[in-house]
């Protein structure tokens, strides 16, 4: 893929998804190329045909909504097509969708219709759960502070909501956000552990247990090396 915000979880982290994309140009590859499920429709505040307009390029250009004249006239001179839409409480509840830990939010202004008909709770048994949500623009912004959504994106990043309540792994440990050039690569043994957490319990907990010993031994690594300093001072200067 040319461009992704899940890839990584998806194929490194094994997590699973849902893929909610109506270009018909991007199907054939994220057929082959991924694993989410995916499904080939737009999303609206009903059941519904809209008028698109879609790009060529499977790496280059965003799809638009037709809603006015102007978006005939940015709309590099392609005549719209029909598209079918559905709500997106309708697709989470054809995929028995309860929970998502990570919602990605691309869809060029249209956020507000495509969030319209989803009711969030907060762990109840009646809405749906979402901890994490990255939106490229704030169009959503209002929805989510409704449901006491915590605005969480240092500056340069994508905007980024957090379920009340919810911190992330990397805000518990006290470390910083990464970058991109961070992150750590999809390696074969990243791969494998993620695979072993989500199909082996025993497994999952002899990797937890691995990573907690890891982290004591740099704690008293740490701590040894800062009597060391105090003791013997001019070695770390």
């Amino acid at each position: 893929m040319w461009a992704s915000n899940t890839y990584f979880l998806e194929q490194c982290l094994g997590w699973r998804g849902l893929c909610i994309e109506p270009n018909p140009v991007h199907h054939e590859r994220i057929r082959a190329e991924r694993k989410c499920t995916l499904v080939p429709n737009c999303v609206s505040d009903a059941a519904k045909t809209i008028e698109m307009i879609l790009p060529d390029g499977f790496h280059g250009g965003a799809a638009r909504v037709v809603k006015q004249q102007r978006d005939l006239e940015v709309g590099w001179g392609k005549k719209p097509v029909q598209m079918e839409c559905r709500t997106l409480r309708s697709i989470l509840h054809e995929h028995k969708v309860k929970h998502i830990d990570f919602m990605s939010l691309d869809i060029e202004g249209h956020e507000p219709e495509a969030m319209s008909t989803l009711k969030l709770d907060h762990g109840g048994e009646h809405g749906v759960t979402i901890d994490v949500v990255s939106a490229e623009t704030n169009s959503s912004a209002a929805y989510w502070r409704a449901g006491n959504y915590r605005h969480y994106s240092p500056k340069g990043m994508e905007q980024v909501f957090l379920r009340p309540g919810y911190q992330m792994p990397i805000e518990e440990a006290g470390k910083p956000i990464l970058w991109p050039a961070e992150v750590p690569t999809c390696s074969a043994e990243l791969k494998a552990e993620s695979k072993a957490r989500s199909m082996d319990p025993v497994m999952a907990a002899a990797i937890r247990a691995k990573e907690a010993r890891a982290k004591a031994k740099a704690r008293v690594v740490n701590r040894t090396q800062s009597q060391t300093a105090s003791t013997n001072p001019k070695r770390y200067r």
